[in-house]
């Protein structure tokens, strides 16, 4: 019973930050998601007769950073609509593939250097960091205005449903991988394809019967309930049979974004509040569980990646960005927060073990950080005339 108290408490105080940091950011105009991971940076130096306040069971923190991935990971896949492509998505991938090349080659370099990272640490890193989240500073239920802020919605769809798979796909496949050593090259090529092709699989066969279920009128109010329980268990199946979860997941959320189901406004919104609520227990958690060094050394090295960034987007904007005038290039090259996405994929990394995972995880965190400070000032200052 002392445990259930302890874990009960714990998110209970959890809960109550959550509460204050909304009306705290409500009222000092402070952005929320950076509000939530200082309230759960606080939270995680408060002790009580020697033992942290917040102790919410390394079970409880596992499970929740795979459930967040899902819910993240289908929320990116299935804004991404064939239907939808046009001049502007194609400007938006033009200029995402630009860049993430030079972050590739360039910052992942950059990474390596000042933080003693190993390559492939150091390439995860280029490619997270790639990711921009429109959601981050408009709401859900915002549209576009003019051509910059669909276009910054563009590259944040494409950059978050890209690159929030693959580096989950590369570590999975990798610890698949190594509990087959004695199989020849060949029959490596054949296992990674099983493992994708499984996963994909599942998600078409779970998400067929997922969509089927939802188009009648008895399932109505309890949709984004049986979606839910759907991604979880193409995720489970996916794993189960030697394929990739991940890739289920993916595969289902495309689908949704692309075909006809008839309770699908009402899953959207029921989703929005999900994803809300998501939000501010993440934001809080990961402040809790990660600690950053207090050394100057790694923010110096930390925001000097951060300007190295800016640089690249800035170069990418004046040689990608043909059609666009000088102060629209300037708004989309500095359009950089991080959010959710961002969060919930370096809480998950935790779930893996390679060299220098958790160097990688406060990179993450702090470029959270920056981005969110960054377009903060840009806004006071009066930076964007398109928003």
């Amino acid at each position: 019973m002392a445990d259930v108290l302890v874990f009960l408490t714990s998110l209970t105080l959890v809960l109550l930050a959550g509460i204050i940091s909304v009306s705290i950011s409500r009222k000092f105009k402070i952005p929320l998601p950076l509000t939530l991971l200082v309230s759960g940076v606080i939270l995680g130096n408060i002790f009580y007769n020697e033992r942290p306040i917040i102790d919410l069971g390394g079970m409880f923190l596992a499970v929740l950073s795979v459930v967040a991935l899902v819910v993240v990971l289908f929320d990116s896949t299935r804004k991404i609509k064939i239907h939808e492509y046009d001049v502007s998505v194609k400007d938006s991938l033009r200029f995402f593939v630009f860049a993430l090349i030079l972050n590739l080659i360039i910052l992942s370099f950059a990474a390596k250097s000042f933080f003693n990272l190993q390559g492939f640490s150091s390439v995860i890193f280029a490619l997270l960091i790639s990711c921009v989240e429109y959601l981050a500073i408009f709401p859900r239920h915002h549209l576009p205005t003019n051509r910059v802020t669909h276009f910054v919605r563009n590259e944040a769809t494409l950059s978050c449903a890209v690159i929030l798979l693959i580096p989950f796909l590369i570590l999975s496949l990798g610890e698949a991988l190594n509990s087959k050593l004695d199989l020849t090259v060949f029959g490596k090529v054949i296992f990674v394809a099983t493992n994708l092709f499984a996963g994909i699989g599942a998600g078409v066969i779970i998400g067929l019967i997922l969509f089927s279920l939802l188009s009648k009128n008895y399932f109505e109010h309890t949709a984004a309930l049986i979606l839910g329980i759907g991604l979880l268990l193409s995720f489970i199946i996916a794993q189960r049979i030697g394929g990739n979860g991940y890739a289920a997941v993916a595969t289902i959320g495309f689908i949704f974004g692309n075909i006809f189901v008839k309770p699908k406004q009402m899953i959207v919104k029921q989703e929005n509040m999900i994803y809300s609520a998501l939000e501010v227990l993440m934001f809080i958690i990961v402040g809790v569980v990660v600690s950053l060094p207090r050394s100057l050394r790694f923010f110096e090295f930390s925001f000097g990646l951060f300007l190295i960034y800016l640089v690249i987007r800035f170069a990418v904007s004046r040689i990608a960005l043909r059609k666009y005038d000088s102060a629209e290039k300037w708004e989309i090259a500095f359009f950089v927060p991080k959010g959710l996405a961002t969060v919930t994929v370096a809480f998950a990394l935790l779930n893996f073990s390679f060299t220098g995972v958790v160097v990688l995880v406060q990179l993450l965190l702090m470029f959270f950080v920056y981005s969110l400070v960054f377009d903060t000032i840009l806004s006071k200052l009066g930076f964007y005339k398109h928003r």
